[in-house]
This record gives structure tokens, C-alpha cells and sequence, in this order.
């Protein structure tokens, strides 16, 4: 490599930096040293194992003195070293987290690891990743999904686990959050919207639940209309190289094609690229099956209107009690019998709407779940639906209005069993 090519490099290498430097500046970043040591968690029991990484309930002595406090740390699995598509999105989560700061969003404490060991070659960095892990605030309260379970159970009963009128609550917090990500600069799409990552937090003393979102190992930055649409350099930097100036997790990211070095793993390399109509060509089929949207599981370009269409599943699931996978895969977990499922939807399949829900919330659903993305409406407009139909309690309990076709499953608090 000549002096000229060698100057190019190093010339993109710092305007890939000035561009996500400059594009993330309105995003609230934590400007403290969140770097936390091995030896400032003491691990209590474990909370849960996926594919990729283990969640623990710890004990944490802050810094600044004060007692213990319970948080929730995410741990790398050794196997993450055989996967560098999940191995990027620990590192991407961890760098979107300390940026993200409302209150219905899971809390970041912190990130740490063996900081102390120089993360310039491969065999190094290697041991600063299996000593990685994510600190954030614990949510004891479990997740949506335990909430909706338990509805399903009381389905034949008079006294249901949670009102509609909470359900609705529920629903705004969630979809305030979402907002927080959709209305963000830049745009953040969260990708992964689904009961199991709605946490329930205790609040009033532990007499009542809030929720808020949890895990964001899928998501994505979007450039806005004005940030270069065709660049590829801004595409290319997109997938990882987003700077935080936490120097721990920027060294993270860039020793990770060296630590995989010789893995031949099949990734994409150039990170989501843009079209003028402000959709993406993000990697398809990303998320839960039964919360996809048509365009996701195709693998065409999309942008946040594929939250908006998986909030739409979540509040239809709330508000019927209801969980999809149970009725389409039961106990089994098949997942051959999930793929046709949400084949059918991506076909414009929808799950009949039940009479029981006021008229204002099933034509919400309805458009929130439609087919072309472009007849979605935007999260402030949800919000702002879903807050003035609260304002008004006594839809709640007026009447459901209109029947729709194929709801007399329905009508006395159960979805049914019919799927397909």
C-alpha cells in the first residue's frame, strides 16, 4: 500500500467517525466512567440462559458509596466466539444502552470486564470478551408475557388478573418508550418488540406494575433523511463502528474481525443501506416470528413502521389475553408450524378482533398491523390516540360497538383456539 492509498484509509477511518460523531450528538450520552470491574458484582442466582449469553441477579456496590443494590448482568457464553453476528449485537447493545435515557426503558448501569487488558491484538481482546458483561437495572417484577399467561388462565373466569383499564396503561407505557426510539436523532428501530422483552416494574410500593422495554441486541440506527443516504461509508459504519467515547467499548468493536479471524463465518458485512424513501435493507427476518412484519420476514427493505406492526400483535395480545405462539406452536416449540404461521400473516393473515374491545382500539390495531407499512400510522400518533382515549374511560366500559366477522369466539373474554 502506497503513501496515498494509506492516507485514504486513515481519511475515512476519521470522517466515518466525525458523521456517527456528529449523528448521535442529540442523543443523551453518559459522560461519567461507567467501566466497572469483575469484582463489583457478586452474582446472587441466575435469572435465565439463551444461545448467547446468560442473565444473572447480582449484588452491586456503587462507586459512590451507599448500599447494595440488585441489578441484572448480562454475560457472553464462550459459544459467542462462533457467532459474530451475536457477538456484534452484545457489543451494539451495550453501546446503545448508556445512550438511552426514559422511563419506560430498562436502565443502564454499566459495562465491564478485565479493562485493565490491552485490547490490541486478537488473543487479548479474546479474554476481555469472555470477561465482558452488561450491567442494568433489575426489573423484578418479570415480563409481559408472565402477565398475559396468567390472563389466559383466569379466560373462563369472572374476575380477570389484570383490567382492561390497566391493559391500556400498559400500552401507553410501551408505546411511549417506543416513541422515545422512533422520535430519537438518530431514529432508532428497535426490531425486537415482543412480550418476553416488557419488563414489569414495581412501582407505588410494589401495588402496581409499569412497564418498560428491555433488550436491545437487535436494534438498529437510522440515518436520517439528510445524512447521506447513498454514502457508502455511512452504511459501512453503521453495522458496529458507531463511537461512544467509552474507550472499552469502541476497543470492543473494532478487535472483533480480528478476534474471529479464520471463523469463515457468513455475515453481512456492509451494514444497512438506504432508499429514497427512507427504508432500509436491514437484515430480513430479524425478531420473533409471530411479531414480524410482512416486509422483515420477505426480506425487503424496512424501516420503524415494522415496530409499529409489532406493537399492533402486542396490543392485540394484551388486550385479548392472549399469546399467539401458544396457540400455534403449544408446549412443543415447533417452529416448522411458527414459519407457516407467519408466512399466512406476511400473506395478510390477521387475527380476528374480538367484540369485547372498544371500537377506537381495534381500528388502532388494525392500522397498526396493516400490510403496506406506509398505511401505518407513526408512534407520536399512537401515543396521542391511545392517551385520549384513555381521557375518556367510559369507552371502556360502554360496549365494544361494531362486530366484527368471526368474532363469536370471542365475545365473553377468550380469542379462541382457531388459529388458522
Amino acid at each position: 500500500m502506497d503513501a496515498s492509498e494509506r492516507w485514504t484509509r486513515a481519511y475515512q477511518k476519521i470522517r466515518t467517525g466525525l458523521l456517527l460523531s456528529n449523528s448521535l450528538d442529540t442523543l443523551r450520552d453518559m459522560t461519567n466512567n461507567d467501566h466497572m470491574q469483575p469484582d463489583q458484582v457478586t452474582k446472587v442466582k441466575e435469572l435465565g440462559q439463551g444461545a448467547f449469553a446468560t442473565v444473572e441477579l447480582c449484588k452491586y456496590k456503587p462507586p459512590g458509596g451507599g448500599g447494595e443494590v440488585l441489578v441484572a448482568v448480562k454475560r457472553l457464553l464462550p459459544s459467542i466466539l462462533k457467532n459474530k453476528e451475536e457477538l456484534l449485537a452484545f457489543v451494539e447493545e451495550s453501546k446503545l444502552l448508556r445512550k438511552l435515557r426514559h422511563r419506560y426503558i430498562v436502565s443502564y448501569i454499566g459495562v465491564g470486564g478485565s479493562g485493565e487488558m490491552s485490547l490490541r491484538n486478537a488473543d487479548s481482546a479474546r479474554k476481555v470478551l469472555n470477561s465482558t458483561f452488561l450491567v442494568q437495572e433489575y426489573v423484578e417484577g418479570g415480563n409481559l408475557r408472565k402477565q398475559v399467561l396468567e390472563q389466559m388462565g383466569h379466560a373462563h373466569h369472572a374476575r380477570k388478573h389484570y383490567s382492561q383499564e390497566q391493559a391500556l396503561e400498559w400500552i401507553i407505557q410501551i408505546a411511549k418508550g417506543l416513541r422515545y426510539l422512533h422520535t430519537s436523532k438518530p431514529k432508532i428501530a428497535w426490531r425486537d418488540a415482543k412480550l418476553e422483552n416488557i419488563l414489569m416494574r414495581k412501582v407505588d410500593g410494589g401495588k402496581k406494575l409499569e412497564a418498560c422495554l428491555a433488550d436491545f441486541g437487535l436494534s438498529a440506527v437510522l440515518p436520517g433523511p439528510k445524512e447521506h443516504v447513498n454514502s457508502s461509508l455511512l452504511r459501512k459504519s453503521m453495522k458496529a463502528k458507531q463511537p461512544t467515547g467509552d474507550a472499552d467499548l469502541d476497543g470492543l468493536s473494532s478487535a472483533v474481525d480480528d478476534i474471529l479471524t479464520g471463523h469463515q463465518l457468513e455475515v453481512e458485512q456492509s451494514g444497512p443501506s438506504v432508499s429514497q424513501e427512507g427504508v432500509f435493507d436491514l437484515t430480513g427476518r430479524t425478531g420473533s416470528y409471530f411479531y414480524m412484519a410482512p416486509e422483515v420476514l420477505h426480506n425487503e427493505a424496512y424501516n420503524e413502521k415494522a415496530d409499529i406492526f409489532s406493537f399492533g400483535v402486542l396490543m392485540y395480545e394484551l388486550l385479548c389475553g392472549c399469546i399467539t405462539s401458544q396457540l400455534v406452536v403449544g408446549p412443543t416449540g415447533n417452529m416448522r408450524a411458527a414459519e407457516v404461521y407467519a408466512a399466512k400473516v406476511a400473506g395478510g393473515y390477521r387475527r380476528p378482533l374480538p367484540s369485547f374491545i372498544p371500537e377506537p382500539l381495534r381500528e388502532l390495531i388494525t392500522e397498526c398491523w396493516a400490510q403496506n407499512p406506509k398505511d401505518r400510522p407513526p408512534i407520536t400518533e399512537v401515543v396521542d390516540r391511545l392517551t385520549a382515549f384513555q381521557e375518556a374511560p367510559q369507552q371502556l366500559s360502554s360496549g365494544a360497538g361494531k362486530s366484527h366477522k368471526g368474532e363469536e369466539s370471542a365475545k365473553k373474554g377468550c380469542c379462541g383456539c382457531s388459529v388458522m
